[in-house]
């Protein structure tokens, strides 16, 4: 089994400021510490708001032993009374009570910070965290010394932005050590250096749910046992997914569907069948489109979306979660989710589980694939901010606090710890353990590039809805995928202004920051041009978003001189909460300030996107200031995109 390398941090220590005594390390420490790391170490799930907000994982557990997982030889360090800081979007102080992982890192910590002279604080950022990374690192007083980051984030705006340091540079980190998720090392990997790092845990990503209880009632084949007999393919789940649909009053409208997906079905085919579209190389990325297995998967993912009658979701309708808990409710037989919905909504620790009892496999392999495997778009993870003091020391104390086993088997240990608090059945705790101990899971090397991400996921779009064969958008998008993967290894990926046929405004989908916009604020520092590769943005890459604790006003305006006269629209795209009751105002005034029309809309949720518009004629020469004014209430948010006035 591997060990962790106590030599390699001996020899780190010497390149350090700190003394080193080397000794045989007491195998005690200080049992109860109100400090340490995150609770949810890097699951990092995003769960509300379109995968907005990350998920906190909770469950019961017992500490592990008094050792805090240090090795039988340990070095001594003097850190000379520093405070590292480790940053997020919340208090990420693991809970010992929670389960075994947060018991042995509370005690791990404490342990840390009583014989290596340092204390370990966790900084609560707020929504905001990623700019404040970036605000601060920028200024030159990183905020935090670690950050928690979503992958997608970390690659490439925040390594292309010099906001995130080279971990691999530090030579501290033993990035193949049974304790880090080599899914996460691999999506920090880029161009020949690791950036990311996130411990072991056992919350995989993509996977089908399926409600036992309704398959048993209406006589459907177990997925165990299918899973179990390596039956478990395409042709069985494309089967399974038709009979499943229920009509119980014979009306002609499906009461029960045999399957439902929120997100990233294309996606799932392809890694399925081990075609991963790109790899990672030294200078950057490359893509095959030639792999026959490519093809394979976008055909049998458009024989699937055009000939069964699933329940993909309705962004006109239904809210980010209206899919989970149409599983919850028994009104999906099959759900393409997760993992983190096992301990939010089936199972939950606080509130009410999932009447029904339920199960989990992984996505049925590919024809042409070896193994099962688990799709991920994203992930949790850790990051070590540039400019910090003495990253080596940031590094090494990141590795002492985390070192929490001595084994592949206690890892395993403290894992089962949290799936028995997760899951329903003995059979999803083993299918689960077989993703992750066999390095099955992986996360989508593109998802945070943008362009490339977007030709994808317009090609997969064209395929589901059988506008083109698998061959004909594979033809038709190569020339653009390919550039893109180009540009990503040539550095040419500076973004540009999105423009809009008839628009005389200026950066209206705030691809240059907030240049060309006059903004006032009332009560808030809140509102600001941010990258979000996973629905926020309604085109480009970036959106205007918002948040803020207290009530608050944010206005947003920009003056434009007409060319050529005639009948205009004024319109904007809006997304975020609806429950706040916030309100908006569109305006257009004139030269002197005189409103010439106006029009009042609110949010209605989460990417369910409002578009306010105003019609109006302007003649040519005319000055006009067009403008929007945010009421918000306490603990509002949302997005605003597209902000344009086109000559019709």
């Amino acid at each position: 089994m591997r060990k962790k390398n106590v030599a390699g941090k001996k020899a780190m220590a010497v390149l350090m400021a700190a003394t080193m005594v080397l000794s045989v390390a007491g195998c005690g420490g200080s049992g109860d510490n109100d400090d340490g790391n995150q609770g949810d170490v890097e699951t990092g799930n995003q769960n509300a708001g379109g995968d907005q907000t990350d998920a906190q994982d909770d469950g019961a557990g017992n500490a592990a032993d008094s050792q805090g997982g240090a090795s039988e030889e340990d070095a001594e360090y003097d850190f000379g009374g520093r405070v590292f800081r480790i940053g997020s979007y919340y208090d990420m102080t693991p809970d010992p009570q929670s389960n075994a992982v947060n018991a042995a890192l509370s005690e791990r910590i404490a342990y840390v910070e009583e014989h290596y002279n340092c204390t370990i604080e966790f900084v609560d950022l707020g929504e905001d965290y990623v700019d404040d990374y970036t605000t601060s690192v920028l200024a030159g007083d990183p905020v935090c010394d670690v950050g928690y980051a979503i992958t997608t984030t970390v690659l490439p705006t925040l390594i292309d932005g010099g906001i995130a340091y080279p971990i691999s540079d530090l030579g501290v980190i033993d990035f193949s050590s049974y304790k880090w998720r080599q899914d996460v090392v691999e999506a920090g990997y880029y161009k020949g250096k690791n950036y990311t790092l996130g411990i072991n845990d056992p919350e995989i990503r993509y996977g089908i749910f399926w409600n036992k209880t309704l398959f048993d009632e209406y006589g459907l084949p177990d997925l165990y046992e299918l899973y179990e007999n390596d039956e478990w393919n395409w042709d069985k789940f494309k089967e399974i997914a038709q009979m499943a649909n229920v009509d119980k009053d014979n009306d002609g409208t499906i009461d029960i569907y045999g399957f439902n997906a929120r997100a990233d079905l294309g996606w799932c085919y392809l890694y399925s069948n081990e075609a991963y579209i790109a790899a990672k190389t030294d200078t950057g990325m490359t893509v095959d489109l030639n792999d026959s297995r490519i093809i394979e998967a976008l055909t049998a993912y458009q024989d699937f979306t055009t000939t069964v009658d699933y329940r993909p979701i309705n962004w006109e309708v239904d809210d980010w979660d209206s899919l989970i808990l149409s599983f919850v409710n028994g009104n999906s037989m099959m759900c393409l989710e997760e993992f983190w919905i096992s301990y939010m909504y089936l199972s939950p620790v606080n509130g009410t589980a999932m009447a029904d009892d339920w199960g989990w496999v992984p996505f049925p392999k590919g024809a042409s694939a070896e193994e099962y495997s688990c799709y991920g778009k994203e992930n949790g993870c850790r990051i070590i901010l540039n400019g910090v003091d003495n990253p080596e020391e940031v590094a090494l104390v990141y590795d002492l606090i985390t070192d929490i086993a001595d084994s592949d088997e206690e890892w395993d240990n403290l894992l089962e710890d949290q799936l028995e608090n997760w899951c329903d059945d003995l059979n999803t705790m083993e299918n689960v353990t077989y993703i992750y101990s066999r390095g099955l899971s992986k996360i989508n090397c593109i998802n945070g590039f943008s362009t490339l991400n977007n030709a994808m996921n317009s090609m997969m779009d064209a395929i589901a809805n059988g506008e083109m064969t698998p061959q004909t958008a594979l033809d038709t998008y190569r020339s653009e995928i390919e550039t893109a993967v180009s540009d990503i290894n040539t550095g040419e990926t500076t973004v540009k202004d999105i423009q809009f046929d008839g628009n005389v405004l200026l950066n209206s989908s705030f691809e240059l920051d907030v240049e060309h916009w006059d903004i006032t604020r009332e009560n808030t520092e809140a509102g600001i041009s941010r990258n979000d590769s996973d629905g926020y943005p309604k085109s480009g890459q970036f959106s205007f978003h918002y948040w803020n604790a207290d009530a608050f006003t944010i206005e947003l305006a920009q003056t434009a001189t007409i060319t050529d006269g005639g009948n205009y629209v004024l319109s904007l795209y809006s997304q975020g909460d609806d429950t706040t009751g916030s309100s908006m105002t569109l305006y257009i005034k004139d030269d002197t300030g005189n409103i010439l029309d106006s029009v009042d809309f609110a949010n209605a949720g989460w990417s369910v996107w409002q578009t306010p518009a105003i019609e109006i004629a302007l003649e040519a020469g005319q000055t006009v200031t067009v403008g929007v004014v945010i009421n918000g209430q306490p603990d509002d948010w949302g997005t605003l995109d597209d902000i344009t006035l086109i000559l019709q």
